[in-house]
């Protein structure tokens, strides 16, 4: 704990609703340390978007308007000829397979935690990033098999 009694560790942790141990009192952005579920632990995310959604849940949560569900960060990179985009976090022991993607120098990676999808990386593969995270959110059934098989129709995935 801090000095003031709030819990602490890389930074204040806070409930979903980004509020410290003391009730009114919140943390966000890059000195919120949230309980990431769908990682099964505590992570600090330093992103404008997680300073921006962590923002609007903690002011609903104010309000009295609690936030359902948990959005997976996000991240996302322009460097020089190349896009690079990422959902979710790659997790200690995950398995990635790795997609080439429709056009020229479209590649993405896929990491696994056993059955489920926990993040996804692509490098100039918009379409796969935008699915990929599409999944994780959902928590849609997509095996590594699938993912690693450019022949696979991803979008067959948002059909279900």
């Amino acid at each position: 704990p801090d000095s003031t009694g709030v819990e602490t560790g890389n930074g204040y942790k806070v409930n979903a609703q980004y509020e410290t141990g003391y009730d009114g009192v919140f943390a966000i952005g890059d000195v919120a340390l949230p309980d990431e579920g769908y990682m099964g632990g505590t992570m600090r995310i330093e992103s404008v978007h997680h300073a921006q959604m962590s923002a609007e849940i903690a002011a609903a949560a104010m309000m009295g308007n609690p936030a359902k569900g948990h959005e997976v960060p996000w991240f996302w990179s322009d460097q020089y000829d190349r896009k690079l985009q990422s959902a979710g976090i790659v997790p200690a022991g995950a398995e990635t397979v790795s997609r080439l993607g429709r056009r020229e120098g479209a590649t993405s990676f896929w990491s696994f935690l056993g059955d489920q999808l926990k993040a996804v990386e692509a490098i100039n593969d918009p379409q796969a990033y935008t699915i990929g995270r599409m999944v994780i959110e959902a928590g849609l059934d997509l095996s590594p098999d699938q993912a690693s098989d450019s022949g696979f129709d991803l979008k067959s995935l948002m059909r279900r």
